[in-house]
């Protein structure tokens, strides 16, 4: 019973927490019934005075980064949460995808919340062309949008140039299409 009690608790104070960040984000927005959010300001702060909780960032793609005590979430702009504040920092939305990182390894969260690979890279690019770059232990390589290494990260350089892939090895770039077909040598 005192399991249930604390598992509805939480629930009730999570709920809480993104109701409130929505908030500060609308006022941010002039486009929101200022009467409403003083109201709904009103009733929050008579159940709580956390203000540990912020929302640290402007929406973009739809998302905003808030902070709970040390760590990073991401909420929708109805104030629902897309992922809680588990990492230790956070890249808005690009293209779909934002970057998070957990202590010192990092990976993308999609829009539902859902984590792409475990946070294992040692740095991660932004989404161009349904495609990002990713080094893993100095090594660099292509993630695509469902988490797999299309390039492995064995190569001294990646990049992306015009819906191309410029991968280096040995010193020499090279340039792939997205079927990862060798189209030149570049110098």
């Amino acid at each position: 019973m005192k399991k249930n009690a604390c598992f509805f608790k939480s629930v009730l104070s999570i709920l809480f927490v993104f109701v409130f960040m929505n908030i500060n984000a609308q006022e941010q927005h002039e486009e929101y019934d200022a009467s409403f959010l003083v109201s709904l300001n009103n009733s929050i702060a008579s159940l709580s005075k956390d203000n540990r909780i912020r929302v640290v960032s402007t929406f973009q793609e739809g998302a905003a980064i808030f902070k709970s005590g040390d760590k990073f979430g991401l909420i929708n702009q109805q104030g629902y949460p897309i992922c809680a504040a588990t990492y230790h920092e956070i890249n808005l939305f690009q293209n779909g995808y934002a970057s998070v990182r957990k202590h010192t390894k990092w990976s993308f969260v999609n829009k539902q919340g859902v984590q792409l690979t475990p946070a294992r890279y040692d740095w991660v690019g932004g989404f161009e062309n349904n495609h990002a770059a990713v080094r893993y232990n100095g090594k660099w390589g292509v993630l695509n949008e469902q988490g797999f290494e299309v390039v492995p990260t064995q190569f001294e350089g990646v990049k992306f140039e015009a819906g191309y892939f410029m991968i280096k090895l040995k010193g020499v770039w090279r340039t792939y299409n997205n079927q990862l077909k060798e189209e030149k040598e570049l110098i």
